[in-house]
């Protein structure tokens, strides 16, 4: 099994799989270890979550012992307790765990050495033929015109490579740092038109330009009056350009009538009015405004459930009702704010069940 692999099972499945095989404080002490994953693999991390990830490690391990016996505990348990310093060190796990690496070997894989010997050399050429093309935009001044046919090929080149993107400001380096914690923050003040991943384009468009439905235009208009604090009668064009999915950084999004991709999910978990919501992506689409592109997924966030459920307690399993809220400047979401996927499935009443998907994280 994988570490990917082993952070799915332990923080999504675990918790609802063994909920009907450990009992009393078996089950109360495993949600100890799944709580501290959870802290410790998230995009973000602050000194209080380190300190309450080790406290639940160390809970973990003692009590561990006390139901089955000092045998029990393994070199990584005790390797837990110095996960500590490493945090304080480096920040989070993101900035120094070895999935990058794996990633690595997996791209190296595909450079052609058609088995001659000196494949070494063949490695470090294309890495260093990368590299030093890279070298050679962030060199470039911003006066060079971007409009030009040459550099805008050069640009698409370098997105290909992912470590550049495109804005206003001519060829600058993307803040992967603010992109992976913009959707973590409460009272955030995303917009829409912050730069995307190079590794998101180019995005596959549909063939022609869109009116968009009144209802939906009148709730564009009060989102960019509320965002922007516009005055009335402020001209909004009512065309955009839908495109199918969307990959954030290696997560990949569709809308919910696009069914080209299983690895895809439609189903998200974002912050709204500061608080986190279940929906559903209806369609992506751009739109421009202020002489801006502006990146937006309208979603419908389902409805809270009217009753408690006891059984899902402790488990990450929400519960919602199967219906949509009312539409309202709301569903219209910066696809910079959708935090991660969520699996869900049908229950009882017109309900769902929900369960939070790790969010992946590929740079």
């Amino acid at each position: 099994m994988k570490s990917d692999e082993w952070r799915t099972w332990v923080v999504v499945l675990s918790p609802f799989l063994l909920k009907q095989k450990l009992a009393g404080e078996h089950f109360t002490n495993w949600l100890r270890y799944v709580d501290a994953v959870k802290l410790v693999t998230g995009p973000s991390i602050t000194v209080e979550d380190i300190d309450t990830a080790h406290l639940l490690m160390k809970n973990f391990g003692k009590t561990c012992v006390e139901l089955y016996g000092e045998s029990m505990p393994t070199p990584n348990m005790h390797m837990h307790l110095h996960l500590k310093e490493s945090f304080l060190d480096f920040g989070p796990s993101y900035s120094f765990w070895l999935y990058g690496f794996e990633r690595l070997n997996g791209d190296m894989k595909h450079i052609n050495i058609n088995f001659k010997t000196g494949f070494e050399t063949t490695y470090a050429t294309m890495f260093i033929q990368n590299v030093h093309t890279q070298d050679l935009v962030y060199s470039l001044h911003s006066f060079i015109n971007s409009t030009n046919e040459d550099m805008l090929l050069l640009i698409k080149f370098i997105e290909e490579i992912g470590e550049v993107t495109n804005d206003e400001s001519g060829l600058t380096p993307f803040d992967y740092s603010r992109f992976i914690d913009g959707p973590s923050l409460f009272n955030s003040t995303i917009t829409g038109s912050e730069p995307l991943p190079p590794t998101s384009f180019p995005l596959n468009f549909d063939n022609r330009t869109q009116l968009i439905c009144p209802e939906h235009y009148e709730q564009l208009i009060n989102y960019y009056t509320y965002t922007y604090a516009l005055i009335p009668g402020t001209f909004i064009s009512n065309i955009i350009h839908s495109f199918k999915n969307i990959n954030l950084l290696g997560q990949k999004y569709t809308s919910s009538n696009n069914n080209s991709t299983s690895s895809s999910s439609c189903i998200i978990q974002a912050i709204i009015n500061n608080e986190i919501r279940i929906g559903q992506i209806s369609y992506l689409f751009t739109h421009s405004f202020n002489n801006y592109t502006h990146y937006f997924a309208f979603v419908n966030w389902y409805s809270h459930a009217t009753h408690h459920f006891p059984s899902f307690d402790d488990t990450g399993i929400q519960v919602w009702k199967n219906q949509f809220d009312p539409v309202s400047h709301q569903n219209i979401l910066p696809v910079h704010k959708i935090h991660n996927p969520v699996a869900v499935k049908s229950y009882l009443d017109n309900h769902i069940l929900t369960l939070s998907l790790p969010r992946w994280i590929y740079m």
